[in-house]
């Protein structure tokens, strides 16, 4: 049940919206996506620099 919200509301409507407007929808769009990138990188920071150590910065895993 869950899978399926996140594919109609994550994927197929947004695909639906965005397919003939999609320029106008990111550009009206980009200062609310730049003010949730500011609100959430004291989260998201930490947790990008210790997947950088754990995996790597390209990706491969340091650890196996």
């Amino acid at each position: 049940m869950s899978v399926s919200a996140v594919l109609l509301f994550g994927e197929i409507i947004p695909q639906a919206i965005c397919s003939k407007y999609g320029l106008v929808v990111g550009a009206k769009l980009a200062r609310l996506v730049k003010l949730l990138m500011l609100l959430t990188s004291p989260i998201s920071w930490p947790f990008g620099r210790l997947l950088d150590a754990v995996l790597g910065h390209e990706g491969h895993v340091l650890f196996r």
